[in-house]
């Protein structure tokens, strides 16, 4: 099946006397093999499956494990055997490549015909089976266009350029909401050169900012660093607040300066890309070329992801079938004398996996564990901040009971809805007019034939059938008496609906003793829990204040606004939030930030 088309489909119909021939079989094995490679295309994606790990045998040979992998047009890659090989005699190794100190190690679907047989006639030769196997090969060059891996969706990696065994790269977010910040991580990889290196270059942003500017100086010296191979530097970046629905980043004609001993020559290496010799190794973008793009949308970011995703056209996702390879290992060379010998060996090295089922729940379960272990370092902490609030004492009068007010919402889940799908209701009207109001949300499910309501969480109950792994809220307009109740799916679903019944308590008490309380503040929620780089509202609550405007402070790491909305920083952690009372300087509240660990791309 070397066809790189999937369709037109067309399928054999039988019928009683008819003929078949040699074409007729064929096109019965070709319709069921599209079927299935389009199958694996489209719903897996591409790449390593399971195992063909790359290991260093020794300094000149190195051993692939078995696997399979899925390649660029949905078939299957099998190696059933572990293998192992000679650098020099894999097809591709040249020496003058691996002079430059870096290979890739690439495996690709191919077909041998085997069972050599007489044909008809008895003058020739058939073969009466066809084999899929493999091939390897080694090459210099990165893979050309998209590189179909985890990240594919989300991050953009491009080449600024690559000179004497240090290439510099750059890593850009392909979305961003208008206004906020992104980090743009310039990727250094010092790949054989044994001296220091150095290099500066400057960056023109269009819908971008670093500051107040438009132009960005990128600068790298070794000098400065632990010594390494692999160094990344972020930049911050904003989203400008204009109507530019694309940000880009383009490389400035003439900036790129570099200064090192050239590992070819010996001699000292100081130019740029106008003075630098083609016969020096230096692959530079165009001047002027954009390499980075992101797009600044208004909305949620996962919401645009998904639409760009499932819209885009499938000749689009299938036009770089051909001659398209599975990167399995970066082999990192040494020079010893007059022989290039494996220093390192990193396993796939632009990502290309493909993410299983079973693999995506391993994985929320250890998110489940380093969420459980964050609160567990968090508790404390929010302990210690309740113990010193102060509570009001009691001043004897009689207290009135609370007014109730109760419903229930009903959610109609789509088909095949993924984790962090966020729903939500309109707009409420609880009856209980414009005042503070508390809000209990449970949620309604069926267990073993009998109807339960659970409130609070879910993993405490051994239920079997149990409740859907959501997390609910509720955000009530004080000055309109009314509630919008969301939910955030903590797992995937497939349709059905979820019944939430609410409860709101108004305490008439807490409004008629209100000024009479000693001032306090509070932010809601007390924890928050984010991913790298998400924000989320704290909204202060105060009691005995006629005035209740705060200020806001990050503690730690991440920022704060004037608004309360806490942006999270890219490194994972415990982070305080603190909003100190202006017409009482002194009086603060504290709430806590989890910032979860991303899952492994």
């Amino acid at each position: 099946m070397k066809n790189l088309k999937y369709y037109p489909f067309e399928r054999n119909r039988y019928f009683y006397g008819k003929l078949l021939t040699a074409d007729d079989f064929q096109a019965e094995q070709q319709y069921m093999n599209n079927k299935r490679r389009m199958g694996n295309r489209f719903l897996h994606g591409c790449g390593v499956v399971c195992g063909l790990n790359v290991e260093k045998a020794d300094g000149e040979s190195v051993a692939l494990e078995s696997g399979v992998a899925l390649d660029f047009a949905g078939r299957e890659i099998v190696v059933d055997q572990p293998v192992k090989k000679r650098l020099a005699s894999i097809e591709g190794y040249d020496e003058e490549k691996a002079a430059a100190g870096l290979l890739y190690l690439c495996i690709e679907y191919t077909e041998e015909n085997r069972n050599p047989v007489r044909d008809a006639s008895g003058t020739g030769t058939e073969y009466g089976k066809i084999g899929e196997t493999f091939r390897l090969y080694l090459t210099d060059r990165e893979p050309e266009g998209c590189v179909p891996g985890n990240g594919l969706c989300y991050e953009e990696k491009k080449t600024v350029f690559w000179q004497d065994g240090v290439r510099v790269s750059q890593i850009l977010p392909r979305y961003v909401r208008r206004g906020d910040e992104l980090t743009l991580t310039v990727d250094v990889e010092n790949i054989s050169q044994k001296q220091p290196i150095r290099f500066t270059y400057e960056l023109e942003l269009e819908g971008l900012s670093c500051g107040n500017k438009t132009v960005l100086e990128v600068s790298f010296d070794e000098n400065l660093y632990e010594r390494k191979r692999h160094y990344e530097i972020p930049y911050t970046l904003t989203a400008k607040g204009s109507q530019d629905r694309r940000g880009r980043v383009r490389l400035r004609p003439g900036s790129i300066k570099t200064g090192w001993r050239s590992a070819s020559s010996g001699s000292r290496t100081e130019g740029s890309e106008d003075n630098c010799p083609a016969a020096a190794g230096m692959d530079v973008p165009m001047a002027g070329r954009n390499i980075g793009t992101v797009d600044i949308v208004d909305g949620d970011i996962g919401r645009t992801l998904r639409a760009d995703f499932h819209n885009g056209a499938m000749e689009d996702m299938i036009r770089d079938t051909y001659r398209q390879s599975i990167y399995l290992a970066a082999i990192r060379l040494t020079r010893s004398g007059t022989a290039a010998v494996i220093e390192e060996v990193e396993q796939v090295p632009f990502g290309q996996y493909v993410d299983s089922g079973m693999m995506f729940s391993l994985m929320n379960r250890v998110l489940d564990w380093r969420v459980d272990r964050l609160e567990q370092q968090v508790k404390p902490l929010i302990q210690e901040k309740k113990e010193e609030a102060s509570c009001p004492e009691e001043d004897g009068r009689q207290a009135q009971p609370p007014k109730a007010a109760s419903g229930t919402v009903v959610f109609d889940l789509e088909s095949g809805c993924v984790a962090g799908r966020r729903f939500f209701s309109d707009e409420i009207v609880h009856g209980l007019g414009p005042g503070k109001v508390r809000v209990m949300l449970g949620e309604e499910y069926e267990s073993e034939g009998d109807d339960y309501i659970l409130y609070g969480a879910g993993d405490i109950f051994d239920d079997e059938s149990g409740p859907l792994r959501a997390r609910l809220a509720a955000r009530v307009d004080i000055a309109r008496g009314t509630l919008v109740i969301g939910v955030k799916l903590r797992e995937p679903v497939f349709g059905g609906q979820l019944r939430v019944h609410w409860l709101a308590l108004q305490d008439e008490n807490e409004d008629e003793n209100a000024q009479e309380e000693e001032p306090r503040l509070f932010l809601r929620p007390d924890t928050a829990y984010l991913n790298p780089g998400e924000s989320c509202y704290f909204e202060p609550v105060t009691y005995g204040m006629s005035d209740s405007r705060v200020r806001f402070a990050a503690k730690g790491g991440g920022t704060a606004d004037a608004a309360g909305r806490y942006t999270a920083p890219e490194i994972p952690g415990v982070y305080e939030v603190e909003a100190e009372s202006a017409a009482y300087p002194g009086l603060k509240a504290s709430a806590f930030v989890v910032v979860r660990e991303p899952e492994d791309r």
